[in-house]
Order: structure tokens, then C-alpha cells, then sequence
């Protein structure tokens, strides 16, 4: 059976993290996440790592396109430079998308469900009632497991739904694009 190109890529790239071997496409980030000042979790001051929820568009573009901002992300997640956050929904969404429409994403799918990511409990259904409140379409039950997960940062491509000021300006964390959230922590 003929591997896709992008899983291939996938994981030579996730290999490369693994064995911690060097990977000029992404030195400079993970070493501005080497550099990024500790976090403390509470009681013991013990630093962590940051917390990135990450939506369904985030990861099938980082899936799609590892050298790409996203697939940055995804590569530290993997590597273990950032604690990927997801809910139920965006793994529903994401089998759906893939089953669909990216078939040949599955294998990276299937390692990145082997990190692995934080898997939100589902949403009860006043948090979905609070959440419908700042966005109204059918990502609520997305935004409701990251405002319930107090992410560092939600990472998403989707422009119209979560990336407007009224949501931007109602949850606790920055919502990001891929690209941004690189940015910044480059130039940290």
C-alpha cells in the first residue's frame, strides 16, 4: 500500500521530535519554547508546559501541511513541547472531516491520538447553554470544553466562528491561528 506524501512527511518530522534529532524547519521554535519563561501549576511552584486547545481546523491543516504553522504545533505537541487539548467534539468532527474529505490523513491522525492529547470531558449542557451565548453556531459545544479546560491559548483556522472580537473579548484565553501563536512564541 502506497503512503500518502503528508503522512510520510508526518511522520519523519514526529520521528525526528521523538529521537530529538535536529529539524531545520522547526529549530527556531523549539527553541523559542525552551526559552518561554516557566509556568506554575500551584502548590509547588513545579513549571508545566503550555496548554494549547486545539480545534479541528488547526489540526487537519497541520496534518495536511507539516511544515506549515499548524504542523509546527502538532510537532511540538508531539514532541512533548506543548500539552495538546482537545474535546470529544473535535475528535467526532475531525474522524468525520477526515473520513470525508482527507482520507489519507488518517495514520497522522491515529499518531496523534498516541501522544496523548487532553481529552476534555464532554460539556454539560449549561455550560453549552453559557457557551451558546458567546457563539451561537454549532462550534458552541467546542468553545464551551476549551473555556471548561483553561487553555493557555485555543488554536483554530476558523475565521468566522471563533476569531471575532465578541468571542475573542468573552473567554479567559487568546484564540490564536496557527501562524499568530508562532509568531509569538518566537519572538518571546
Amino acid at each position: 500500500m502506497r503512503k500518502s506524501y503528508n503522512a510520510s512527511k508526518w511522520r519523519r518530522i514526529s520521528r525526528c521530535r521523538r529521537n530529538d534529532a535536529p529539524h531545520n524547519t522547526h529549530n527556531k521554535l523549539f527553541s523559542a519554547l525552551s526559552s518561554v519563561p516557566a509556568m506554575t501549576s500551584g502548590a509547588h511552584d513545579m513549571p508545566r508546559k503550555l496548554r494549547v486547545f486545539l480545534d479541528t481546523s488547526a489540526i487537519l491543516a497541520g496534518l495536511n501541511s507539516p511544515t506549515g504553522a499548524a504542523g509546527v504545533i502538532l510537532a511540538a505537541c508531539f514532541s512533548c513541547d506543548l500539552v495538546a487539548i482537545i474535546s470529544p467534539q473535535v475528535i467526532e468532527e475531525t474522524e468525520r472531516n477526515i473520513a470525508k474529505k482527507f482520507p489519507k490523513l488518517n495514520e497522522g491522525w491515529a499518531s496523534f491520538l498516541l501522544i496523548p492529547p487532553e481529552i476534555t470531558p464532554p460539556p454539560s449542557f449549561s455550560e453549552v447553554r453559557r457557551a451558546y451565548k458567546i457563539l451561537a453556531t454549532s462550534d458552541t459545544p467546542i468553545l464551551a470544553s476549551a473555556i471548561k479546560a483553561l487553555p493557555d491559548v485555543l488554536i483554530t483556522w476558523d475565521i468566522h466562528d471563533f476569531l471575532n472580537d465578541r468571542v475573542r473579548k468573552a473567554v479567559s484565553f487568546p484564540i490564536l491561528l496557527p501562524g499568530e501563536f508562532v509568531h509569538r512564541l518566537r519572538t518571546r
